[in-house]
């Protein structure tokens, strides 16, 4: 299984440091790639060297598509290449989950039109459905408004992309006396 995660100059490490380390660790293929280029700053600094630069071919080989916000998601929400790549992902009823400001780039794409969906707050006007809740699931799209509840998002994802028993092996590590 392999999933895209797009990152640009700006975006979330907290949700993304989380989603990836989820997401690897059900053995789930994730390749972080950058928007234009591999080296990517994170809205405090930090500087990532993504696997390779977003690539349209992408699409064909994927089995999912994980978005993060933060700041980086103007410049997702402007790149072309990913909007395409999103409603053909989309078409496919393949996983597409976005998480804080996020979702924004989903609703751009067209695909949010007739879905509920979480979203960071104060944005909801950007989304025809917008819901308040933790995770959202609603078909193959997967949403969640807020990075403190990226690992829930995270462990969501899993739960649709791979097994319910994968995403709670994945939960007792994370958190072993709650489950």
């Amino acid at each position: 299984m392999r999933f895209l995660l797009p990152l640009a100059d700006g975006f979330d490490e907290l949700e993304a440091g989380t989603i990836l380390s989820i997401l690897r660790k059900a053995d789930i293929e994730t390749v972080v790639s950058g928007v234009p280029g591999t080296i990517i700053k994170s809205h405090t600094g930090l500087k990532v060297l993504a696997d390779k630069q977003l690539d349209e071919k992408d699409a064909e080989s994927a089995d999912g598509l994980v978005l993060v916000g933060g700041a980086g998601y103007k410049a997702l929400l402007n790149s072309q290449k990913l909007l395409a790549m999103a409603a053909r992902l989309d078409a496919r009823r393949k996983v597409i989950a976005a998480i804080g400001t996020a979702p924004c780039i989903l609703s751009k794409a067209g695909i949010l039109e007739n879905r509920m969906a979480a979203v960071y707050p104060g944005l909801e006007r950007e989304l025809a459905k917008p819901r308040k809740a933790k995770v959202i699931v609603d078909n193959n799209i997967i949403t969640a408004g807020m990075p403190m509840h990226a690992a829930d998002f995270a462990l969501k994802v899993v739960e649709v992309a791979v097994s319910k028993g994968k995403a709670e092996e994945i939960r007792r590590y994370l958190a072993p006396e709650s489950v």
